[in-house]
């Protein structure tokens, strides 16, 4: 797959910044460093589609604060859930150190991610 831009909408990583999907590594811009953290789609323990359950469940027991509400208050993520936005997905992603986030990428880009992270957990 090539290059793909991540947008992350809410989480433990910087939202304002450019974040990467390339060759099933994540690839997240850090404050004040110059190269990216990496992370490979194998540190994945938890991938699903955004719903507005999903988010408001994972956003409280996450930490999130009001980032959920804000959300679905404005719109973007039941435009984003429901498909609206063509050719993107949102979805909620949990690694193995416990950091999450809500991000959207292509639709091909999320079909890959899912099956790269079904065959890492089985």
């Amino acid at each position: 797959m090539k290059l793909a831009r991540v947008k992350i909408h809410a989480g433990d990583f910087p939202c304002a910044a450019s974040h990467w999907y390339f060759r099933g590594n994540f690839l997240f811009k850090r404050n004040r460093k110059i190269f990216p953290e990496k992370l490979h789609s194998r540190q994945i323990t938890r991938l699903e589609l955004a719903t507005v359950q999903s988010v408001t469940s994972i956003g409280a027991a996450g930490g999130w604060g009001h980032s959920g509400i804000d959300l679905l208050d404005n719109g973007l993520l039941t435009k984003l859930a429901l498909g609206l936005e063509e050719g993107f997905t949102t979805f909620i992603c949990q690694f193995a150190d416990g950091r999450k986030l809500l991000a959207s990428v292509s639709s091909t880009v999320f079909r890959e991610l899912e099956e790269q992270v079904k065959t890492s957990l089985f």
